[in-house]
C-alpha cells in the first residue's frame, strides 16, 4: 500500500469514530430529558377535576352532605379511568379523615375538597379522595 492510501483510510476511521462520539453524546443527552409525561401530575389534575365537578353538581354535593358514600362512588366510576382503584371518605372537617381501604404497598394520591351548606341544613364536610 502507498503511504496516500494509508493516511486516507486513518482519516476515515478518525471520522468515524467522531460521528460515533457525537451520537453518543446525543443519545445520552436525550434519554436524560423529561419529555412532560409525568403521571403524578396527571393523577392529581383529574382527581381535581372530579372534585370540581362533584362541587358544582347540586345532586352530588347533597350526597356528600348527607354522607352517601355509595353515589359519590358511583359518580366517580363514570369520570376515572378503569384501571384506577379509588376510594372516598366523607368526614367531619376536623377529624383526620383517613381510609383503612388503601394498600400499604402502593402509591396513593390524595386530593380533598370541602363541600360546605347553609349550616340550618347540613354542616360542612370533607371529601377526600384516594387513588392508587
Amino acid at each position: 500500500m502507498q503511504k496516500k492510501d494509508i493516511k486516507a483510510w486513518l482519516r476515515i476511521v478518525e471520522a468515524i469514530i467522531a460521528i460515533l462520539i457525537v451520537m453518543g453524546v446525543v443519545l445520552v443527552v436525550l434519554s436524560r430529558q423529561n419529555y412532560g409525561f409525568d403521571a403524578d401530575e396527571r393523577i392529581y389534575e383529574t382527581q381535581r377535576q372530579v372534585l370540581n365537578i362533584i362541587s358544582k353538581n347540586n345532586g352530588l354535593r347533597t350526597y356528600v352532605l348527607t354522607g352517601n358514600n355509595a353515589e359519590i362512588n358511583n359518580a366517580i366510576s363514570d369520570m376515572v379511568p378503569t384501571t384506577w382503584n379509588y376510594t372516598v371518605e366523607i368526614c367531619e372537617l376536623d377529624s383526620i379523615c383517613s381510609s383503612v381501604l388503601t394498600p400499604n404497598d402502593k402509591e396513593v394520591y390524595v386530593t380533598e375538597i370541602v363541600i360546605t351548606s347553609t349550616l340550618d341544613d347540613y354542616g360542612p364536610k370533607k371529601l377526600r379522595f384516594f387513588v392508587w
